[in-house]
């Protein structure tokens, strides 16, 4: 019978890493040199993927193809879902605003992103992120890179020890960071979801290698915000920024608009339904750790 080695999380590590670049004031680099690398906290799951695109060449007189060539570069991309901590038993929080800022950039650094013995991104620029909470669930944070795929890493040696690491999770109830456009009618939120995207572009020339492409952001990007409750006041009312944790996504309120309303009720519920969507750009928008 076959040996099989497997991978399980407690080998797992994501770590951010790079050059000459400034990621929020949580970790800086000299101009020159490498930055120390920032292992994350909380990780839940990652997901590796690479897409190389593939087109067929045909000719009149041949069945099938005479090839397969590749004429776009390969798109990779490293999805990190991990919960948060409560202010109090926060890591490190200031990578998340650096890298917002970073793909805000004309000309983004990008930086190394490793997921030990999942997979690997150089040159990479975040995309999107996600924070949401709800009642009865514990709040979290995900978010997607865009690179080039680098070496495959290995798995992080397994411990030998049991949990040392201080990290207290947040919990619905220390959850008040809503931000309202009436601050006087709050209404009753039983979920809460703001999330960031800012689309990212590969840009190639002739004579060089296909997949070693610049990777730039394409601003503005969008903000959006989903609440759902059972209050009535949530009925004209809409957010405009929200705080989970140490980690905030705030728009300014001038130019943050609804953008879609669903209310629902039926025989049996507690009562009404009340959903709404707002939305604003991203570049404007300002994210925070604590």
């Amino acid at each position: 019978m076959a040996t099989v080695t497997r991978t399980i999380y407690t080998q797992g590590e994501v770590v951010l890493s790079g050059q000459s670049m400034t990621l929020g004031s949580g970790i800086t680099g000299a101009s020159t040199g490498t930055l120390p690398g920032l292992t994350l906290s909380g990780i839940q799951s990652v997901n590796f993927t690479v897409n190389t695109p593939q087109t067929d060449v045909n000719a009149f007189g041949v069945l099938g193809t005479i090839d397969k060539v590749q004429l776009e570069p390969t798109a990779s991309t490293l999805e990190v879902s991990m919960i948060i901590a409560n202010a109090g038993g926060a890591m490190n929080t200031n990578w998340l605003s650096g890298l917002a800022n970073d793909a805000n950039q004309p000309n983004p650094s990008g930086l190394s992103v490793t997921a030990k013995g999942v997979g690997m991104l150089t040159k990479a620029i975040m995309s999107s992120f996600r924070m949401e909470a709800a009642v009865g669930a514990l709040p979290t944070l995900s978010f997607t890179m865009e690179g080039n795929s680098g070496a495959f890493p290995a798995a992080a040696a397994a411990p030998t020890q049991l949990n040392t690491l201080d990290f207290q999770v947040a919990i619905p109830s220390e959850i008040d960071g809503i931000l309202w456009a009436d601050a006087a009618n709050t209404g009753c939120p039983q979920s809460i979801r703001a999330s960031w995207e800012m689309p990212v572009e590969r840009v190639n020339c002739l004579g060089n290698d296909i997949n070693d492409p610049t990777i730039f952001s394409r601003p503005p990007g969008t903000v959006t915000y989903v609440a759902e409750g059972v209050d009535s006041a949530m009925k004209n009312n809409y957010v405009t920024g929200v705080t989970i944790g140490p980690y905030s996504l705030i728009s300014s309120a001038i130019g943050t608009r609804v953008s879609s309303r669903t209310n629902n009720m039926a025989v049996g519920e507690v009562g009404a339904t009340l959903n709404v969507t707002s939305e604003n750009i991203a570049w404007g928008a300002v994210v925070l750790g604590s």
